[in-house]
């Protein structure tokens, strides 16, 4: 099977001054006092994006309130400033994929020049802007935890009371999540806020390399409006580029030389598994247009393990005679003499498929061996990010996943047609 699945859903997205339309993307908010606990409005508040030097301001209203979004995930900084008290300032606190987070500025008299900063823990440690139950799972669990095979799924299955169903399975390299009384056709699937499902069996489909995943969030309760469809959200969010350039390289390898053999094989199958490949990112324009990129390849030689039940080799030819039970003549109602069907009565079609069908080489009329079942997945992803001003900004991102599979069949081999879908 050879399938080019193409999930470059998310063309262009434009962010305006309005909440984050992408459910990736986050905000900081709070409310400004001064050191006796009043409010106090008409402080400019600056979160400046570590990575990119993104700077977004907001002024505190009447009731000293302000929010600053869309923000997409990173580290920033926080400052607030006002004539005739001093700056204060978060050095660096963390924004995770759709986090709403809550500071608490609070300036003292003096002047601009002078400084106040405070450690991030005057952020709030527990999240009171939303009512969702979520689970985020960071790039640094990605990133270090063992996967076997590499896929980003698989860390679903950390969440409380979710489990992994199927990973990369079927035509489409599908990947199923169920969990808290839900089926595996009640979950959202989403990367950078686009949907990337196959929409039959709502099957998660058009995924990057590990590698270029940041981040992502399952919630499976009380999730806002943004998100809908389905019960529970798959959330994933894609690497960005930032103001400095970035490389990484890799190579993974699975041998059967460092695997047991399997019980009811008589030799241990061939397994040849290679993934490696590399990602880049930076800048196109300094603290305006960034880039990043990834591309990935899986080799697999393999061998499929049969130890199958088979019919006898007699019975391909009509003759049905070791059976007990009487075969009919469909045209006129009797029996055929010694259970056997004249070839004349075999059609042409039927004979042009017996030679797909398995026959006994081993004692208890079982079919065993090995055949070969090679595996080739190109895995391609990109991302360009341009900021247009303070509140529009517009991304194009893309995935292709470029799949051969060689199924084994009566021990050769058969390359299966070339699909593709968008």
């Amino acid at each position: 099977m050879r399938s080019l699945l193409c999930g470059v859903v998310a063309a262009f997205f434009l962010s305006v001054a309005a909440p984050a339309q992408v459910g990736t993307e986050g905000a900081i908010l709070g409310v400004v006092r001064d050191s006796s606990g009043a409010v106090i409005p008409g402080v400019e508040v600056t979160a400046t994006n570590l990575d990119t030097g993104i700077k977004k301001t907001a002024l505190s209203d009447s009731g000293g309130n302000f929010e600053i979004l869309p923000l997409t995930k990173g580290f920033y900084s926080v400052t607030a400033s006002l004539a005739g008290f001093k700056v204060w300032t978060v050095e660096k606190t963390e924004l995770i994929l759709g986090e709403r987070k809550r500071v608490s500025p609070t300036l003292e008299v003096g002047q601009l020049s002078e400084k106040v900063t405070v450690e991030a823990t005057s952020t709030e440690l527990v999240q009171t802007e939303k009512g969702s139950v979520e689970t985020v799972i960071e790039a640094k669990a990605i990133r270090e935890l063992p996967l076997n095979g590499r896929n980003p799924t698989q860390l679903v299955g950390l969440v409380p009371g979710m489990r992994v169903t199927s990973l990369a399975s079927g035509l489409w390299r599908e990947n199923t999540v169920q969990g808290l009384g839900q089926r595996t056709d009640q979950v959202e699937w989403q990367l950078d806020g686009v949907s990337s499902m196959e929409h039959a069996d709502k099957s998660g489909i058009a995924f990057p390399s590990v590698e270029t995943i940041s981040e992502f969030n399952v919630e499976t309760s009380n999730f806002t409006a943004e998100h809908g469809g389905q019960p529970l959200q798959v959330l994933m969010a894609l690497k960005t580029g930032s103001n400095r350039f970035f490389a990484s390289a890799w190579e993974f390898v699975q041998n059967d030389k460092l695997n047991a053999r399997n019980t009811f094989a008589t030799s241990k199958p061939k397994l040849r598994q290679n993934q490696f490949g590399f990602t880049l990112g930076g800048p196109i324009i300094k603290e305006k247009t960034f880039f990043f990129g990834s591309w990935e390849m899986t080799r697999i030689r393999k061998e499929t393990v049969y130890n199958s039940f088979t019919v006898a080799p007699e019975m391909l030819k009509g003759d049905f005679s070791s059976l007990s039970k009487q075969v009919i003549d469909p045209l006129n109602g009797q029996r055929f003499p010694d259970n056997k069907i004249p070839d004349s009565r075999i059609s042409s079609a039927s004979k042009a498929f017996l030679s797909y069908i398995l026959v006994p080489n081993s004692a208890g009329q079982l079919f065993r061996g090995v055949a070969a079942a090679p595996d080739d997945l190109g895995n391609y992803s990109w991302r360009v990010d341009h900021h247009l001003s303070q509140t529009q900004k517009i991304f194009w991102r893309g995935v292709i996943n470029d799949n051969t599979v060689r199924r084994a069949t009566c021990c050769s081999t058969t390359r299966l047609s070339r699909t593709t879908g968008t």
